[in-house]
């Protein structure tokens, strides 16, 4: 983990953002990704897969790390089936679908890129 909170995954090279945790809308969610510009921005909601790789049964409260703290188990992808469905990610137990609206506890932001070499 950086000093700036962006967390550096060495095993797929991405940099993850953990977002505000509150419970959020699909739309929210995306929202507070756009409007992101933490250490010169790029930044955008992760995939269904790329979500994936941050679940770890045992790590953390939520089996994610620590170093992307959140007291949420769901966590918003930025693909979508429809206008009115969002994928939803449960680090809980590794559940997932497609949900219209946000889960019981509200569904969490973070934000995903590719690693940047300055």
């Amino acid at each position: 983990r950086y000093d700036n909170d962006i967390v550096y995954d060495t095993e797929s090279s991405l940099e993850w953002f953990a977002g505000p945790d509150v419970g959020m809308s699909w739309e929210d969610a995306w929202s507070w990704v756009a409007g992101l510009d933490a250490s010169r921005g790029k930044w955008r909601m992760p995939t269904k897969k790329e979500l994936k790789t941050l679940h770890h049964v045992g790590d953390g409260v939520n089996n994610i790390t620590w170093l992307l703290p959140s007291s949420g188990f769901w966590f918003w992808a930025g693909s979508t089936k429809a206008s009115s469905e969002r994928w939803v990610f449960s680090f809980s137990y590794g559940g997932e679908g497609w949900n219209g609206q946000a889960p019981e506890d509200g569904g969490r932001a973070i934000a995903v890129r590719y690693r940047r070499y300055y």
